[in-house]
């Protein structure tokens, strides 16, 4: 048996780093953590992240966050869902701009191919942005996927 049982056996960190700049002394860096969870009935992961950049040395600095929570449970016989959340403030200074994103689809999985995988999903997504002066954006989508 594994250290600390089967359950840690899909748990996955994650972290990244890219740090360099536009032109000197105008900083870009971008830190992002994840955790996810693989397992037969569910897959999940939680993502955070942290950006600071200046365009130039004769800007401001600019400061983003945001954080991204997704499940996707499967049901069996093909079938699966994906439920995702993203909650993004682009420039800390302006604290009332945000992006707020959220994603419900349904999946199959077509069964019994050989040696190909495809699956289709319907799903809706709407993107909501405070503070940007710009209207909510709903959709609508019918994606196909065909793995050879």
């Amino acid at each position: 048996m594994p250290l600390g049982g089967p359950f840690l056996k899909g748990l996955r960190l994650t972290a990244f780093l890219d740090e360099d700049h536009y032109v000197s002394d105008a900083k870009r860096q971008r830190v992002v953590g994840q955790v996810t969870y693989e397992s037969a009935p569910v897959n999940a992961g939680f993502d955070i992240i942290r950006a600071n950049e200046r365009t130039s040395a004769t800007k401001a600095d600019v400061t983003g966050r945001g954080w991204s929570v997704w499940l996707n449970p499967h049901f069996g016989n093909g079938w699966e869902a994906l439920l995702r959340h993203d909650d993004t403030e682009p420039n800390t200074d302006l604290s009332s701009q945000k992006h707020k994103r959220n994603i419900v689809g349904a999946a199959y999985w077509f069964q019994h191919l050989t040696n190909v995988q495809s699956a289709v999903m319907l799903d809706y997504d709407r993107l909501s942005q405070p503070g940007f002066n710009k209207p909510n954006d709903t959709r609508y989508g019918l994606k196909l996927l065909v793995n050879f």
